[in-house]
This record gives C-alpha cells, sequence and structure tokens, in this order.
C-alpha cells in the first residue's frame, strides 16, 4: 500500500523509490557510451580544426621565406622561468614558437604580447593552443625538453624533420606528403624507426645524397618494452585508433593505427633524394 505522509498525501513506498533509481541507471548506462563517443568525436573535429589553422600559418611562413622550410629545434617547452616567450631557435624551444605570428596576423602584435611575459594578453594564449589536441594525455616526458613536467600539456604534435630545410615549391604531391601529426615525440626524426607512423629509420643524411633509409620490422621501436610504451602509442593514434595528419597542401585527414610497413616513406620523405637499403 502506498504509504501516507503526516499532511495527507500519498509517499513513495520502498520499493518504488528502488524502481525509479534502477530505471535511472540502466538509462544512464544506455546514454554513457554515447555522450563518451560524441565527445570523442568533438575532440577530434577540434583537433583537426587546430590543425588546419597550423597548415595556413605554416604555409604563410612559407611565402615569406621563398618556400624554405626552417630546422626546428628537438624541444616542446614554449617559455622560459620568467613566463617569456622563448626564442624560435632555442635548443629548447617547440616548433610552434616560429609559427605564432603568422596566427596573429602580424608580427608586431606577436612581439606585443610576448614582451608581455605571463602577462600576455588572451591572444597569445588561444594561438598556443592550436597546438594542444583535446584528446592528448600526455607528450614527451624528458623535463629538459618538455613542459608536461611544469604546466598541463601544450605541445601535442610532432614536425616531420624530412621536410626541413626543404624548399616546398620543390616537393611533389603536396597532398601527400605529411607536415606534422599527432604524436607523443615533437620532432620527427626517424632514430632507430622511433618516432613515425611508418617502419622505416634514418641511416644518414647529406644535403649531396639525401637520405638512406632502413625498412624496420615495424614501426615506434624507440621506446619498445619501456612502462610507457603503450602511452606513447596512445599519442600517435589517439583518435578511435587514428593519427590525425597536416599535409602540405593543408589539408587533414587520419592515417589508421598499424605497424607501420603499409605507411609509404614517400609520405615523410616525399620522393626526391632518397633511397633505401
Amino acid at each position: 500500500m502506498r504509504i501516507r505522509n503526516a499532511r495527507g498525501g500519498s509517499a513513495f513506498t520502498l520499493v518504488e523509490l528502488l524502481v525509479v533509481i534502477g530505471i535511472i541507471a540502466v538509462l544512464i548506462g544506455i546514454l554513457m557510451p554515447a555522450l563518451m563517443a560524441a565527445r570523442k568525436s568533438a575532440m577530434t573535429a577540434q583537433c583537426g580544426s587546430n590543425l588546419r589553422q597550423i597548415g595556413m600559418a605554416v604555409n604563410l611562413y612559407l611565402a615569406d621565406s621563398k618556400g624554405m622550410f626552417p630546422y626546428h629545434p628537438n624541444g616542446g617547452v614554449w617559455t622560459d622561468g620568467s613566463g617569456r616567450m622563448l626564442n624560435a631557435y632555442d635548443d629548447a624551444a617547440y616548433w610552434g614558437i616560429l609559427y605564432l605570428p603568422y596566427i596573429l596576423k602580424n608580427n608586431a602584435e606577436y612581439e606585443r604580447q610576448r614582451d608581455a611575459g605571463p602577462d600576455a594578453a588572451d591572444g597569445l594564449a588561444w594561438a598556443r593552443s592550436l597546438w594542444q589536441c583535446p584528446a592528448s594525455k600526455v607528450t614527451d616526458i624528458d623535463p629538459g625538453y618538455s613542459e608536461n613536467n611544469v604546466v598541463s600539456l601544450s605541445a601535442t604534435y610532432g614536425w616531420n624533420d624530412m621536410v626541413s630545410g626543404q624548399r616546398a615549391t620543390k616537393m611533389r604531391n603536396a597532398s601527400e606528403r605529411i607536415v606534422c601529426h599527432d604524436a607523443w615525440e615533437h620532432k620527427l626524426e626517424g632514430n632507430a624507426g622511433g618516432d613515425w607512423l611508418m617502419a622505416y629509420a634514418v641511416v644518414s643524411y647529406s644535403p649531396a645524397n639525401g637520405w638512406l633509409l632502413a625498412k624496420q620490422t615495424e614501426n615506434l621501436l624507440q621506446y619498445a618494452g619501456q612502462s610507457y610504451a603503450p602511452i606513447m602509442r596512445y599519442e600517435y593514434y589517439r583518435h578511435k585508433h587514428q593519427s590525425n595528419v597536416l599535409w602540405l597542401d593543408g589539408h587533414v585527414s587520419m592515417i589508421p593505427e598499424s605497424n607501420g610497413t603499409d605507411i609509404p616513406y614517400q609520405w615523410y620523405a616525399g620522393e626526391e633524394n632518397v633511397s633505401v637499403q
């Protein structure tokens, strides 16, 4: 029987309350996976938008540099101990620093905000945020070359070092040439096949002879066997086991997770001045 309260109205019985709670729990169980999937899709879309804006900044830089790609340091740090933005060529600097003026539309505005140090206007923080993939958990943990030990994540895309020092106008198949992508490493150099999606490693490079590559049994070998290898691998394929990639022509697409043997070296190195042993 329904219990009547002191004011004469009817109240829920314990059984009815348990039924209601059970129904709510079932609804939460049904809705939660859908909500999680929607959240992940939103993070993937945000990451793609970030990369497209970074691509526009890179192309604006190339217009100023006569199409020549720069050489970037192998760092993941944005600011010095005082909070002032590092010089783009500082040994610890993250490659994104060089392109901040092109995100902020002009160098004078960038310099004004940079010189403000920790009190920089919101525009500088927003520009930096484009290099923050919302799905990323942690990138390179080296305290000398990463901000993960200092502040929240802020350098989540790896630069393809095989375009460094090259002239973009001489690169063929721009829609199939990687500029950067989701990564644990800040600079993708191909040492021991450890930081590329493809299963190749750099043996040597010279301006005269170009790249000499060696085939590997799989990709991401640099940290194989390390306790943090799974999270490192996640950072390369953080979007439902896919990696978001910015290509030279400015478009963004995804590469599914694999052992790397199906990824052609031309996506990183192009077809010019490359040999494989």
